[in-house]
C-alpha cells in the first residue's frame, strides 16, 4: 500500500486537496477517497495493536505536523515525515533503555520535543521575516 501511494502520490493529493479539480481531471475520486481511508483505517488499526493508543496517536499526528513546519513544499514533506518518526523512535526507544522508563512515553516526549523546537524554529523565522519586510516597506 506504501508502494502504491508512493508511486501515485500527485493523485490522491489532488484528491486530498481540490476534489474539484481532481473531478474534472477524470480521475476517479470515489475509489481515491476510499482507497485512502482504507489506508488510513488499516494504519490506526496496525499500529494501535502494536503500540498502545497514547504511542499510535503520537505517531499519527505528531511526525506530519513537525515535517510541516519544517519543509516549505509537499515533496520533501513524508520524507521528512518519516525521518522525524524514525529518529524519535530509536531515539525514545535508546533513552528510555538508559533512564529505565516506558518506551512509549519516551518516544512520545521525543516526539514533542522535536515539535517544540520545530514550532520555535518557525515562529523565529517569521518574525524574522516579518521584522524584514516591515524595514524594507
Amino acid at each position: 500500500m506504501t508502494l502504491a501511494l508512493a508511486a501515485k502520490w500527485k493523485d490522491p493529493m489532488l484528491r486530498t486537496f481540490d476534489p474539484g479539480q481532481a473531478k474534472a481531471s477524470g480521475l476517479p475520486v470515489g475509489v481515491l477517497h476510499y482507497g485512502l481511508l482504507t489506508a488510513l483505517s488499516l494504519t490506526i488499526v496496525a499500529t494501535l495493536s502494536a503500540t498502545g493508543l497514547l504511542l499510535a496517536v503520537g505517531l499519527l499526528i505528531a511526525p506530519g505536523a513537525i515535517a510541516f513546519l519544517l519543509v516549505q513544499s509537499f515533496g520533501p514533506m513524508p520524507v521528512v515525515s518519516v525521518a522525524v518518526c524514525l529518529a524519535a523512535m530509536l531515539g525514545g526507544t535508546y533513552a528510555s533503555f538508559h533512564i529505565d522508563s516506558a518506551p512509549a512515553a519516551t518516544v512520545i516526549l521525543v516526539l514533542t520535543a522535536l515539535f517544540a523546537t520545530a514550532f520555535g524554529r518557525r515562529l523565529h523565522r517569521t518574525r524574522a521575516a516579518s521584522r524584514g519586510a516591515r524595514g524594507a516597506g
